[in-house]
């Protein structure tokens, strides 16, 4: 590896590469992170919320705090929502995303990945009833929520961990 390579991927404290490397300074805040992951095994829904000014370390914070939960065996999902997105874009955003986490843990061939396939089958999916709407609707969520429940019980996942970055 030549010595621009070497800089471009380890001296960067804000490379990913980097930042699991050099990561440092945040132990009391990981616990607590971790104590939410407890808490979320015993059906004890809670958020963490990370805020700073730019340039201080808040992706990389939050990109450990999802590797911590995805060694934990839960989904860990990164995404941003977009302020001049529609609401509804945005819970399907999150909706997606938890199926395509769900799927690259089920540990099954990418021609099985049945749950994503029917959610993006949109207004033709069997499964999910958010994507067949053009509005939002509390039922309609809650039932697609309640379905991703038990695919994550019958696959023996312990749960999710939302990552929002803005």
């Amino acid at each position: 590896m030549g010595h621009s390579e070497q800089s471009k991927d380890e001296s960067n404290p804000f490379t990913e590469a980097a930042a699991g490397k050099y990561f440092v300074g945040r132990d009391e805040q990981i616990e607590q992170f971790k104590r939410h992951l407890t808490g979320l095994r015993q059906n004890q829904p809670s958020h963490l919320y990370v805020a700073g000014v730019h340039g201080t370390g808040k992706t990389s914070f939050l990109q450990k705090l999802s590797s911590i939960a995805s060694h934990q065996e839960f989904i860990s999902l990164m995404f941003n929502l977009d302020p001049d997105v529609p609401d509804r874009d945005h819970l399907s955003t999150i909706m997606r995303a938890i199926l395509v986490g769900l799927e690259s843990k089920s540990h099954v061939q990418r021609s099985q990945h049945q749950f994503l396939q029917d959610w993006d089958s949109g207004k033709n999916s069997k499964l999910f009833y958010h994507p067949r709407t053009d509005k939002l609707e509390s039922n309609i969520i809650r039932q697609d929520f309640e379905l991703m429940i038990k695919i994550m019980a019958e696959k023996q996942i312990k749960g999710t961990a939302l990552v929002h970055e803005s």
